[in-house]
């Protein structure tokens, strides 16, 4: 027996699986059957539509529990059927099979039915993964039976590119060229109506077709190009041939699994194709909504029936409750297909780099997903997409593909700093999810330059003397030693004085009054009050003492990119004075008689305040015992430095 390429018959991928088929011959399919146990239908994968020829469907209990058996594995999302024969039949089967409690799981409902001529197409959808609006319906009325479209959303989407016409047809039966051309004019009402569509459309031609060979003219009217490409349709299984009582199609017949008459179904064997499903190219290409890989087959179907019934040994995979549900319910099998949902893209809404110092590295993490629901659809496509994003940020742009339910990707983005101000832009994804083509995410972040240390406000210097004259020990004046950061602004750094230290001949003649604290200088400066040592005990009279205070200063640490800064140094300088100059009121250089005269007015003998005619500056001059009077010690002093 010459090699045949087949189809994995019997062999269902499961929802979640990514089934890629290979070529195989009939024989090693065959004995992979044999040998591999049975296989489940359920859900399979992603968006399922079952075309399922119900065979004069009006009421029937023993007919009902069978195909809520079948569909019970099946769970379509989209059930088309054939043979129903009345409005009331449609209310039936939706309450006695679809949304029995034994039947399916999910709620299902049914969309606009018409009653024809004939027997009639009804379709049913399962609510929580289908949309259906009534006025999506259209009935195109043929010579023998109505050809009907419905136009369904799904749950979720809005973009018209996640729509899906499903055409439902049950064309002429028999054989011979009358009943063929018949077919034709049917498919050819079809295939007008689809070339109607807007280009790109998805959509499905489903049904009974009653064809017995790939090359019948109605079979080629619906899968050629023909004049207008748009309602071009696509075998999914691509399997062309002579399928009618052949052999090398055993894996893919339909009809019929009966070789008794009874019901009024036909008794011929499984020796037929004639439940198909076909499919736009736009299905065909792999992105967005698409056939998913090798989701297509008959159901109860393992190639080992040929010209038999489904009950006859060996027993299919799916069991023998499933092999008699079919042969009992219907002389046709459901025909299933499985699609692809689009991906929906998830992704922050903004990044916030927060605030930097100019050079430092700002980075943050976009986050972008695939939001299909997998819960509900099972199986989505990849998101593709890219990233682009305006001046001041960076962004590797990819293209990227994100899996759904597998988590996000993370892109590094990174704020420029090299110049100072604030950041504003946006980062666009541009992805293929046919509701949010583009989306963008804001950014934003702030650049601080360095602080700018400074011993002044009015121009950018690091030294500075502090001169606190020629006193007497304890006479000395404090001076503030104040650090700028100079032409502070919003967009500059803090200043950080962290440290302090008083170096030199002289430091032990120098302090910081309180001691040293860290301190901010922003809009106002730190600011230290520096004192001259009281005990000069160790200096002689006008010597000069000389240190440098010296703090060290750094951009404020919470920030990125913080460095440390030069210091700022304050060179300080003091002279030891003579006591007795305290008492030259004169500044003559001399303790005179008129000296005495001021120091005579401001003797106060216990008395705390000056006396009338003696000046505050005077009278602590004249106390030079600082005991805040000026009393008899006091002219002791005064008498030793008289005439000096």
């Amino acid at each position: 027996m010459p090699g045949v390429e087949v189809s994995n018959p019997g062999i269902y991928p499961q929802r979640g699986d990514k089934v890629k088929s290979k070529p195989s011959t009939f024989l090693a399919v065959v004995c992979a059957v044999a040998v591999a146990g049975p296989w489940s239908a359920s859900r399979a994968l992603a968006l399922r539509i079952v075309t399922y020829n119900i065979l004069n469907y009006s009421s029937d209990l023993t007919r009902e529990e069978h195909y809520r058996t079948i569909l019970v594995e099946l769970e379509p999302d989209i059930l088309v059927v054939e043979e129903i024969l009345s409005q009331s039949a449609v209310d039936r089967f939706l309450s006695q099979v679809l949304n029995h409690a034994e039947g399916p799981t999910g709620t299902y409902a049914a969309a606009t039915f018409v009653n024809g001529p004939d027997t009639d197409n009804a379709l049913f959808y399962r609510t929580d993964a289908v949309t259906f609006t009534s006025g999506d319906h259209l009935v195109i009325a043929t010579a023998l039976r109505d050809i009907d479209r419905w136009r369904l959303g799904l749950v979720g989407y809005e973009s018209a590119a996640a729509d899906l016409y499903v055409y439902t047809c049950h064309l002429k039966a028999s054989q011979g060229s009358d009943n063929e051309q018949k077919r034709l004019a049917e498919a050819t009402l079809m295939r007008e109506d689809a070339d109607d569509l807007p280009a790109g459309t998805n959509f499905v031609y489903t049904g009974d077709y009653n064809i017995y060979y790939s090359a019948e003219p109605a079979y080629q009217k619906l899968i050629t190009v023909g004049t207008d490409p748009d309602g071009q349709g696509f075998d999914p299984i691509d399997r062309p041939g002579s399928w009618h009582v052949n052999f090398s199609f055993a894996d893919i017949h339909s009809q019929s699994p009966r070789t008794t008459q009874f019901g009024g179904g036909a008794p011929g064997g499984m020796d037929d194709r004639f439940d198909i499903i076909l499919q736009s190219g736009s299905l065909d290409d792999t992105e967005q909504m698409a056939y998913a890989p090798d989701s297509y087959f008959a159901y109860g179907q393992d190639g080992l029936h040929f010209d038999g019934a489904i009950i006859d040994p060996p027993t299919i995979p799916e069991g023998a409750a499933i092999a008699t549900a079919l042969h009992e319910a219907s002389d046709h099998l459901p025909v299933v297909m499985d699609l692809q949902v689009p991906a929906k893209v998830g992704a922050d809404v903004l990044l916030d780099f927060g605030t930097v110092i100019v050079g430092a590295t700002a980075l943050q993490d976009l986050s972008v997903s695939n939001e299909a629901d997998l819960l509900t659809f099972i199986f989505a496509d990849e998101l593709d997409y890219s990233l682009s994003c305006s001046a001041d940020f960076e962004v590797a742009p990819g293209p990227f593909e994100a899996e759904a339910g597998v988590g996000p990707n993370l892109h590094p983005v990174t704020m420029l700093t090299a110049t100072r101000g604030l950041k504003d832009g946006l980062l666009d994804v541009a992805s293929d999810d046919p509701d949010d083509p583009l989306v963008s995410v804001g950014l934003a972040g702030t650049v601080l330059s360095h602080a700018r240390p400074s011993v002044s406000e009015s121009s950018e210097t690091t030294e500075q003397t502090l001169d606190f004259g020629s006193h007497a020990p304890g006479e000395f004046p404090p001076l503030a030693a104040e650090v700028h950061n100079f032409a502070y602004d919003s967009l500059q750094a803090l200043l950080d004085v962290y440290d302090a230290e008083i170096t030199g001949p002289h430091a032990d003649k120098f302090f910081i009054q309180g001691g040293f604290a860290p301190a901010s200088a922003g809009h106002d400066p730190a600011q230290y009050t520096v004192e001259v040592a009281a005990n000069l005990g160790d200096v002689g009279e006008g010597q000069v003492m000389t240190a440098d205070l010296v703090f060290d200063t750094r951009d404020q640490q919470d920030l990125p990119g913080a460095i440390d800064l030069g210091p700022v140094t304050f060179h300080l300088t003091a002279v030891k004075g003579s006591v007795c100059a305290s008492f030259d009121f004169t500044g003559d250089g001399l303790v005179d008689l008129v000296d005495f005269a001021t120091f005579a007015l401001c003797f106060s003998n216990g008395a705390t305040t000056p006396p009338p005619g003696c000046s505050p500056d005077e009278f602590a001059a004249a106390d030079v015992d600082d005991d805040d009077d000026v009393d008899l010690t006091d002219f002791a002093t005064f008498a030793l430095c008289f005439g000096g």
